[in-house]
């Protein structure tokens, strides 16, 4: 046990020591498991020069629009939809993030719409929204499921918990309750998609998962911030400026709302988020039925 009142180089020399620790435990476990490409890069490049791979992947991405509005699909270039339930397309222009990871974290969003949207009493815009700030989300948080820090903390959890309770005793203070886990970095799995989608933390490390329950959080915070509209609202939050905020109830700065200095503008979080989101492009059917389902892993 580490004796109280320590200073911040020795909070310092713990912290270094153990993440050298954590790390070198997880790369003998890569090797081990033959991951270590995960962290050091996937291997030789492939042949084609990168304009080629662009310009064959922007055809093929061209074909699958093409394919979307035969479906009858068309392309959200004003507003975010009606407000009943339209059929969700994603497609992601970036062909570096077209990864099956990304596919199925997408795949997941279009085809559990319509079920979140009637368990959360969201309208169609509404989540078209939230979805696309849970793909930012993954982005912000985990490089999109393939950072070396979030594979060091999902497999090292006891090291994990060890260095925030190294932390709190030098720092004098509680020790926060649970770990943030999967490629979301979520705390805790709302209620609603626990009863009606069987998610537990243990899960959040599958694409789909991660998804559904980060959308999930999302429209619990948008319920929030609605709610502080009405009676406790001194940034002047309004319909058309609430989901600037919604990400302060998502990564734990809520007292910035509360006490009116949230500045999204210069929020580098925020900021990340949106430049993830502008790597999408939304889809939305024409039809208004909710027998739709979609499901496909591109």
């Amino acid at each position: 046990m580490f004796a109280p009142g320590l200073g911040s180089v020795e909070v310092r020399a713990v912290r270094s020591l153990i993440g050298i620790f954590a790390f070198f435990i997880a790369m003998t476990s890569a090797f081990a498991d033959g991951q270590a490409s995960f962290i050091f890069g996937r291997g030789p490049q492939d042949s084609l020069a990168a304009s080629d791979l662009g310009a064959l992947y922007q055809l093929k991405l061209n074909e699958e629009m093409y394919d979307a509005r035969n479906q009858g699909f068309s392309e959200l270039t004003r507003g975010w939809g009606a407000d009943d339930y339209r059929g969700l397309r994603i497609f992601i222009k970036k062909r570096s993030l077209q990864t099956k990871f990304n596919r199925r974290y997408l795949a997941a969003l279009e085809s559990s719409k319509h079920k979140i949207m009637k368990i959360y009493g969201l309208k169609n815009d509404e989540y078209n929204r939230l979805a696309l700030m849970a793909f930012g989300i993954l982005g912000r948080e985990t490089k999109f499921g393939t950072s070396a820090r979030y594979f060091l903390k999902e497999n090292m959890q006891p090291v994990v918990t060890a260095v925030k309770q190294a932390e709190a005793v030098l720092e004098q203070r509680p020790m926060a309750a649970v770990n943030s886990r999967g490629a979301t970095q979520i705390k805790k799995v709302p209620a609603l998609i626990q009863k009606h989608f069987g998610i537990q933390t243990a899960h959040l490390d599958r694409p789909d998962s991660a998804a559904i329950a980060t959308i999930g959080f999302l429209a619990d915070c948008l319920k929030e911030m609605k709610t502080r509209i009405r009676h406790r609202n001194p940034l002047s939050m309004n319909e058309s400026n609430i989901y600037d905020y919604i990400l302060y109830s998502y990564f734990g700065s809520i007292r910035q709302i509360v006490r009116g200095t949230a500045t999204p503008e210069r929020n580098l979080y925020i900021q990340a988020v949106k430049k993830h989101i502008s790597n999408l492009i939304l889809f939305e059917s024409m039809a208004d039925s909710s027998d739709y389902v979609f499901v496909r892993i591109r």
